[in-house]
């Protein structure tokens, strides 16, 4: 095995070697530096208070025993994490042992406790298709985490999501991991678009964004003041706050297991919480942009568009979109990948008289 023209022999060696190229994915060297002075500058104004005053929204009661019951059915019998635990023994528990468990996630949920366990990833490295298996960079990291935090994790998503759902929260073009949405929405919606712009004959133009290890990059205190803004407090702040601090993870290679090392930056792989934190983060990416330009968004790969007759004016509406979008990169810290990005005209013309150039 080799890693930074470096060849790695014993087994504790390439566990390291693991455990730093994961780490990089979600250090804070991935920002620009203008970012990271910003980031730094706004988390010092940045105050996140869980219990400003006392709270009795509904979504911050205890937990009963059908929520649980329901999160357990719900569970699949993947690999534990670092507990051991999988979820075929705890759906096999008798009655006293779940109302018990529910009893132990109660405790955690009212007073704000989140054992450090459950901070800790076990991240198993597996090779890129058609990649180099002597090269550590050619395995991604596949993240278990601990099987009792998972469940609880689950009935805490629920909840949010019907906060923010019933709130109507979420930005209108989301299509991504939301109930009654899919990608069939987009699809349609821009089927309808281009079919229309062709019986006008007009020019539609389409620019396909990709966003630079967005879920690894998400700048967690933004998260969590987007949700306070929202006027989510109490046990479910202080959860989702005491969730996202301290994240550590540790490469597990055969029987070998590397140091912990800390996580700067980034949502925990394998939580259903993380999938609705990631919506949080990217949620305003659009605000900016306004008519004519359409915008679609499926979790974090998003399009941006024009039709009109004239190729020249809908080209500069799109320029004037993606400034908003660099603005936009620049406040939150993703990064669009130039060479990811695409842009495709539809027309009925058999052939384009002159290329069109984005900056």
């Amino acid at each position: 095995m080799h890693h930074n023209q470096t060849e790695l022999h014993s087994t504790s060696e390439i566990a390291h070697a693991f455990a730093e190229t994961f780490q990089s994915n979600n250090s804070n060297a991935n920002y620009e530096e203008n970012f990271l002075n910003f980031k730094n500058e706004t988390e010092n104004n940045i105050t996140i208070n869980p219990y400003p005053q006392p709270d009795n929204a509904e979504y911050n009661h205890p937990f009963n025993i059908k929520e649980l019951h329901l999160a357990l059915h719900n569970c699949n019998s993947k690999s534990p994490g670092p507990d051991d635990i999988p979820f075929t023994f705890l759906k096999n528990l008798s009655d006293n042992a779940i109302n018990t468990l529910l009893a132990i996630f109660n405790l955690i949920w009212n007073n704000g406790i989140f054992p450090n366990q459950w901070r800790q990833a076990l991240v198993i490295p597996i090779l890129k298709p058609d990649k180099d298996k002597f090269n550590i960079l050619s395995y991604r990291p596949i993240s278990l985490i601990s099987t009792l935090s998972k469940l609880l994790e689950k009935m805490i998503n629920k909840r949010l999501v019907w906060f923010l759902e019933t709130n109507k929260k979420f930005t209108k073009q989301q299509c991504g991991f939301r109930k009654n949405h899919s990608t069939h929405d987009v699809l349609a919606t821009l089927h309808t678009d281009i079919t229309e712009s062709i019986i006008k004959k007009q020019h539609l133009i389409l620019i396909a964004l990709d966003i630079e290890k967005a879920y690894d990059m998400v700048w967690k205190k933004k998260v969590l003041s987007s949700l306070q803004k929202w006027n989510i407090t109490g046990n479910m702040l202080a959860f989702i706050h005491n969730f996202l601090l301290d994240r550590k993870i540790q490469v597990k290679l055969g029987n070998t297991l590397s140091e912990h090392l800390d996580i700067e930056n980034g949502l925990p792989q394998g939580s259903s919480i993380s999938v609705t934190l990631f919506l949080v983060a990217i949620n305003d990416i659009f605000n900016n942009i306004k008519p004519p330009i359409k915008c679609t968004l499926f979790a974090d790969d998003c399009n941006i568009y024009c039709r009109g007759a004239n190729i020249k004016t809908t080209v500069a509406l799109l320029q004037t979109a993606l400034k908003a979008l660099s603005d936009w990169s620049s406040i939150t810290g993703f990064k669009f990948s130039p060479a990811k990005t695409h842009c495709i005209i539809f027309n009925n013309k058999k052939k384009m008289k002159q290329s069109i150039m984005y900056t």
